[in-house]
């Protein structure tokens, strides 16, 4: 499975259960995400693309 595809599945399972609020630390040129759901757990991607964090409805700094 190719990046692309795995963040595109990563999202889609996110996305249904809520976001309650997020993360993002900046090393060097990588991002790393962490997400809170409203489920109660934490889910952590490297690297969102922007096209995937306007799906969630939040920002990144990669603009």
């Amino acid at each position: 499975m190719k990046k692309a595809e795995a963040e595109a599945k990563f999202v889609e399972e996110i996305k249904p259960i809520g976001i309650e609020k997020y993360a993002i630390v900046a090393e060097g040129r990588h991002e790393y995400w962490e997400f809170y759901l409203k489920n109660g757990t934490r889910r952590y991607w490297k690297d969102l693309s922007q096209e995937n964090a306007d799906k969630l409805g939040i920002a990144s700094d990669n603009k």
